[in-house]
């Protein structure tokens, strides 16, 4: 192609030709009313930033904040630049706004933008670069997509569509289900596009055709080839900076390579050391080569701080070292930024990433540590992983990698690795980290270590997912011989023992597991351990559910919330409102739950716990099964999953929860069929199950497989429902077995139930309204005076708590009677 005339269109203006709608998209974003989200995707090059930057000029205030390409991001850095940029301000996030925790940073976020937009006009934050964002900077933005906080804030966030994957998955998941998020994906510029930036470039036009061919119509590409001298257009890009470069200093490739790892912005001091040091290359030379790539549209720069026109322009630079070349420049910019006290996570990636003897693991390991240490502080919990599970990896590259000290280290980095991995939500993870942990404590002796490890594998927030720890029986022993390690006196035994209590919960008598946890209990108020306390009146809590009394269980929910309200412990506080929640269903005070189930969401979202926002997802299921509503209750528990796929054991058993609301929503929809498969194909995973037991007896009535259902009944009511006691009031049980019992005529499971339902008349059991129970038992006995009363009895309870579920089936037996 002919030399340019020119030197053509300006960058931004040259990538705006042919964007006019999506140029109009983003200018009428700007001055919105309401909040608004616009994700701009595309290929690297395509002329994202520029399109953005177009909309910035037509804000009334426009704030920037490029992510970081690499792992030594500080933890939410874009947000950061934008409150640097909006007040002034230096440090990380959480110190600029004053936070003291994740929910509380966001809402601090969510007021300056508000407080700001009041003063000043609308705000808009563009997040450049979003697939190189830190899981922390997402979740902010998943947040600001649904608070109700930031009516005049508009986000437009870029983005490479070829590099989606991950965290950024998961968050253009969520988003794009928002009615005011919108999105933009750019594609190659047309031939009349191409042909209109060729003429205003002062090249040939009629080339249009070709060079859609070979650029793909990318405007990045356009401008390296109108600035091309020579007249042929080349295959690839690379092929043109690397035309650049053979013009610029002998210096130039290794100059601009180690520029191109010192990251996004390369600090001309810096970058001097650097060079100097690793290269023996003079300053003078440096200066030269940058003042030359500057020249050649390769560098900007700005307060001495240099920029690469674009990223392709790094990809390519660092592409192009040899392995052990690169790493030897990580190793210079490690030592240079060590010397200069940077970002803990910049010492952390360039150590790693500059390994070359194995005496400089474990500078890369320490840094790696305070570097999550530091993530974990500011709330970045994806990042405190990242770091760890590079420092656990480098272990290996210790020169005695199997000395005690050398386990004792990897030990430790396991068990902070599963911290962090649980506060991210990263359930199966988790159990890997802490099975290695507790061998390697196991191997030492380490009885400190093992207790930490065993309790790793059972908190109070898995505990509240207690359905699913009918598969947890595997962890009980590696607990219980935690305990058996423990001394009188120990600090752990109370902690260890609540965990006993409930992992086992399904192996022996819940009176058993009861009183296990009670012994937890005095222990740790022996002990005056406020977190012993909570974990082990939190176990109690659990297991008490369904056998002991009102009183009782409400007095520990009342201690609960006490202590988590005096030690500030937030999660401790939501369990035990949770709890609450619980007693409030079972009186049949639906209003006064609903008010606390949306303390319990909302409170979720400021908290942003994938395990908290799935349980207010499954209560919120809940209050929709009870009101009659299966289809809510199906869509509920299925975000449930959504929110926390991993639940507290895994996919399979998170999976599960919603798989008992298909189940019913099958039954009530009269496809027993359906609801028949998925209790069987859910006792083949857990087999012996009881409520998949009592389900699949159910279906196998409605399918008119009598002497089936029947069979399966004797089974569950063999010695008294013997071997059912612990779950007889399991949510949907006491419902479905007194309606079997009751079409089968069986009078002596029948009377069996009765006996067990008695003490809890005048309440809902579970999600079961037990005076219906207790009407259909009287009713399989022939006892018609009996179960009149119980019936007007239910009734006045559902009408009075709106349970409507329960309505028709009590009306319909009340007419037979």
């Amino acid at each position: 192609m002919p030399e340019a005339d020119t030197d053509g269109p300006g960058r931004r203006e040259g990538a705006l030709i042919g964007r006019a709608a999506e140029s109009r998209v983003l200018r009428r974003a700007v001055t919105a009313d309401g909040p608004l989200i616009v994700l701009v995707a595309g290929e690297p090059g395509i002329g994202k930033t520029s399109l953005a930057e177009d909309a910035a000029a037509h804000a009334p205030v426009a704030v920037f904040g490029r992510c970081w390409d690499g792992t030594g991001a500080p933890p939410f850095w874009p947000w950061a630049q934008a409150v640097r940029r909006l007040t002034g301000r230096h440090g990380e996030l959480a110190e600029m706004l004053g936070a003291t925790g994740e929910f509380a940073l966001y809402e601090a976020f969510a007021r300056l933008v508000a407080e700001h937009a009041a003063a000043h006009g609308r705000v808009l934050v563009v997040l450049d670069d979003l697939q190189w964002a830190d899981a922390s900077s997402l979740r902010l933005l998943e947040f600001l997509a649904t608070t109700r906080a930031c009516q005049e804030l508009t986000v437009i966030a870029t983005y490479r569509d070829t590099e989606v994957s991950g965290p950024l998955a998961r968050t253009l998941a969520t988003l794009v289900r928002l009615p005011h998020v919108e999105r933009v994906t750019l594609g190659g510029l047309g031939e009349d596009a191409i042909a209109e930036y060729l003429r205003r470039a002062g090249a040939d036009a009629t080339r249009a055709a070709e060079v859609a061919r070979r650029t793909g119509g990318n405007p990045f590409f356009l401008g390296e080839l109108v600035h091309l001298d020579g007249g042929e257009v080349p295959g690839a890009v690379a092929d043109v900076l690397r035309g650049r470069m053979a013009a610029m200093p002998p210096g130039a490739p290794g100059v601009l390579s180690a520029a191109a790892l010192l990251g996004r912005d390369a600090p001309l001091d810096v970058l001097l050391d650097v060079v100097h040091d690793v290269m023996d290359v003079p300053r003078d030379e440096v200066l030269d080569v940058l003042d030359a790539a500057v020249r050649a549209r390769l560098l900007t720069e700005h307060d001495l701080v240099y920029r690469f026109a674009h990223d392709i322009v790094r990809d390519v630079l660092r592409d192009g070292l040899a392995p052990l070349r690169r790493r030897r420049l990580h190793a210079g910019i490690a030592a240079v930024l060590e010397r200069r006290g940077t970002h803990l996570a910049e010492l952390a990636h360039h150590y790693r990433e500059g390994l070359v003897i194995s005496g400089m693991a474990a500078k890369a390991i320490e840094y790696a540590r305070q570097a999550a240490a530091h993530a974990m502080a500011q709330f970045a919990y994806e990042d405190a992983v990242e770091h760890l599970r590079h420092a656990v990896a480098l272990t290996g590259q210790l020169p005695v990698a199997a000395s005690s000290e050398s386990l004792v280290l990897r030990c430790d980095l396991l068990l902070g690795l599963a911290e962090a991995q649980s506060a991210a939500g990263m359930s199966t993870q988790v159990h890997a980290s802490l099975e290695e942990a507790a061998e390697i404590a196991d191997a030492l002796g380490d009885d400190d270590r093992l207790a930490r490890a065993a309790l790793g594998f059972s908190d109070p927030l898995s505990w509240a997912m207690y359905e699913e720890w009918a598969a947890g029986g595997a962890l009980t022993g590696r607990i219980e011989r935690a305990l058996r390690s423990q001394g009188e006196g120990s600090p752990w035994r109370s902690q260890l023992l609540a965990a006993f209590a409930v992992t086992g919960c399904f192996t022996r008598p819940v009176e058993e597991s009861c009183a296990l946890a009670a012994e937890a209990v005095r222990e740790a108020r022996l002990r005056g351990d406020d977190g012993s306390l909570l974990r082990a009146l939190s176990a109690y809590e659990i297991l008490s559910r369904g056998v002991a009394g009102h009183a009782e269980r409400q007095a520990a929910i009342d201690e609960m919330t006490e202590v988590a309200r005096r030690t500030g412990d937030l999660v401790a506080e939501w369990l035990a409102l949770e709890a609450e929640h619980v007693e409030l269903v079972k009186q049949g005070e639906l209003e006064r739950a609903d008010r606390l189930l949306t303390w319990l969401s909302d409170t979720a979202r400021r908290i942003r716990q994938p395990a908290l926002l799935s349980l207010a997802a499954w209560l919120s299921a809940i209050h929709a099964y009870l009101r009659g509503d299966p289809g809510r209750a199906l869509a509920e528990a299925e975000e449930s999953v959504r929110l926390h796929p991993e639940g507290a054991l895994g996919r399979d058993h998170a999976e599960s929860r919603a798989r008992v609301f298909r189940c019913l929503a099958a039954r009530m929809r009269g496809d027993a069929t359906a609801a028949l498969a998925l209790a069987e194909e859910a006792l083949a995973r857990r087999p012996g199950q009881p409520g998949w037991r009592v389900l699949r007896c159910a279906a196998l009535l409605d399918l008119g497989r009598r002497d089936e259902a029947a069979e399966v009944l004797a089974e569950l009511a063999h010695g008294g429902f013997a071997g059912m006691r612990g779950d007889i009031a399991y949510r949907f049980i006491p419902d479905l077995l007194s309606e079997v019992c009751l079409a089968l005529g069986d009078r002596a499971a029948a009377a069996a139930l009765h006996d067990l339902l008695l003490p809890h008349q005048g309440r809902l059991l579970g999600w079961s309204v037990t005076d219906l129970c207790l009407a259909r038992l009287a009713l399989a006995r022939d006892d018609r005076d009996a179960a009149g009363p119980r019936l007007r009895a239910a009734l006045a309870l559902v009408r009075r708590s709106g349970v409507a579920l329960y309505e028709k089936p009590i009306l319909a037996l009340l007419n037979s009677v």
